[in-house]
């Protein structure tokens, strides 16, 4: 009995000991803001000082990879390129260098002991010719207050092509519009870490644990479970701007699995209600902020409109960028 009952405090031991681990940075050494479609292709290759492409194209972003080896392996090095420029659409890849490099470690006065390594680095490119853009890219959002606490609030929110919003300058947003929004706390991977935790029975059901930090500080936290189907039900929220908070966040989902309400109560006990509306394609459209203070009516208290990249203002995207005309 003593041993099950040692057994049982080491496994809670281990299940609060999480290792969280950062997102992976999917624009890291990115050069360009437009959003490109991803493509299923074979990438083309070039040598610099062999071979170049022969049509315009867009710089996308720098590559690097490295890999601790005795043995020379230049093939999984040139994988690992092709698998972060096709992450960002790229046609093809114009391999800059490689070379070798050796790090030298010590253990103690006398021993030390160097590590060699492999380094291949390059250009992700795509071909002005095949500029296909992604759909359905949130460019702002456009807050209008309903109430004489909120009509200040009214402005709009830029958000970035990788997704993350623009840090809202009217405390209303922040609050509300930021902070409680669905993009920050389960989309957005700027300064967050994550965990996942299997849970109960059957074995598929999930949660995931966000943390943002701020220096040594905790910004924001949040747990997200999942259901059998890898659905978000709920979002358990006890860090906001670094203060702690203790709220639960319910999804309600319609017939069509999309989110159509969330529900959550904030300290103080002010009911807030959000209802989102989809277009024919499914798209969001809006959101409406509504709350109740104690024993008061349910009123709206903000309404949030999306709006989504049009091609023409990915064309204006596009003459900012590093576009290469070969032969000029």
């Amino acid at each position: 009995m003593r041993n099950v009952a040692l057994l049982l405090l080491l496994t809670l031991a281990c299940t609060s000991c999480y290792v969280y681990r950062p997102y992976e940075n999917q624009l890291e050494g990115q050069l360009t803001e437009v959003p490109l479609a991803k493509q299923d292709k074979e990438l083309e290759l070039f040598f610099a000082g062999e071979s170049m492409p022969e049509k315009d194209y867009l710089r996308l972003g720098m590559l690097k990879e490295a890999r601790t080896s005795y043995n020379t392996n230049l093939k999984s090095l040139l994988d690992r390129l092709k698998t972060k420029a096709e992450e960002m659409g790229a046609d093809a890849i114009i391999i800059m260098g490689a070379g070798d490099t050796e790090r030298v470690h010590s253990v103690g006065e006398d021993n030390t002991y160097s590590v060699p390594s492999e380094n291949m680095w390059g250009l992700a490119i795509r071909y002005l010719d095949n500029l296909q853009f992604e759909e359905n890219v949130l460019s702002h959002l456009e807050v209008t207050g309903l109430d004489a606490n909120t009509k200040s609030a009214n402005g709009v929110i830029d958000i970035a092509p990788d997704g993350s919003l623009d840090a809202p300058v009217s405390d209303k947003w922040m609050q509300y519009v930021y902070n409680h929004s669905l993009e920050y706390l389960m989309e957005s991977e700027q300064d967050w870490r994550f965990t996942k935790v299997q849970i109960g029975t059957p074995s598929n059901l999930y949660d995931i644990i966000r943390v943002q930090s701020q220096g040594v500080a905790t910004k924001a936290k949040v747990r997200i479970s999942y259901d059998r189907y890898e659905w978000p039900t709920d979002l358990r929220i006890t860090y906001l701007n670094q203060r702690q908070v203790n709220e639960n966040m319910v999804l309600v989902y319609d017939d069509q699995n999309r989110i159509v309400e969330r529900r959550w109560k904030e300290y103080g006990g002010k009911n807030m209600v959000v209802t989102r509306s989809y277009d024919a394609a499914g798209l969001v459209t809006r959101e409406d902020y509504s709350m109740q203070r104690g024993d008061s009516e349910i009123a709206r208290y903000l309404s949030v409109d999306y709006h989504y990249f049009t091609e023409e203002d990915l064309m204006q995207l596009l003459e900012k960028e590093q576009v290469v005309r070969v032969g000029s």
